[in-house]
């Protein structure tokens, strides 16, 4: 069967290449061809979990400027699915991996940068990331 969902899953040294890999513990993983059983195990996986970013944005009111905070749901890619022995264990999503069974890794934040509101002031910006089973 030629598949044509690629995910994430344990590689030997010659099949990364170039390519890109994630290290969880001790295993490389790399982008592979999903067999039929992983798309059917990833299908499941993506109707259970979904990603909720949280973020600042800034807001001109009437006594000034302020920062408030905003929210989007956005859905997992089969393309982000991690795998290990068939079984689907987590996501790799916007730079952060997510292991479904390891609530630990269910909050991420990640470092935006920092912007000066004054002389000797700056506001850091961060995007907050919660994995939530639905």
């Amino acid at each position: 069967m030629d598949s044509y969902f690629k995910c994430w899953k344990i590689a030997d040294g010659s099949d990364v290449g170039e390519q890109a890999v994630l290290r969880l513990e001790e295993d490389v993983y790399a982008l592979q061809d999903a067999t039929a059983d992983e798309v059917e195990a990833g299908t499941r996986c993506l109707a259970t979990w979904y990603v909720e970013r949280k973020y600042k944005t800034q807001v001109c009111g009437p006594d000034g400027r302020y920062y408030d905070m905003k929210s989007e749901m956005q859905e997992l890619s089969f393309e982000e699915l991690i795998f290990c022995s068939g079984e689907c264990i987590g996501a790799y999503h916007d730079g952060l991996i997510f292991l479904f069974g390891d609530e630990q890794t269910h909050y991420r934040e990640k470092y935006l940068g920092e912007m000066p509101i004054s002389a000797d002031q700056g506001i850091s910006f961060y995007d907050y990331y919660y994995l939530h089973a639905r």
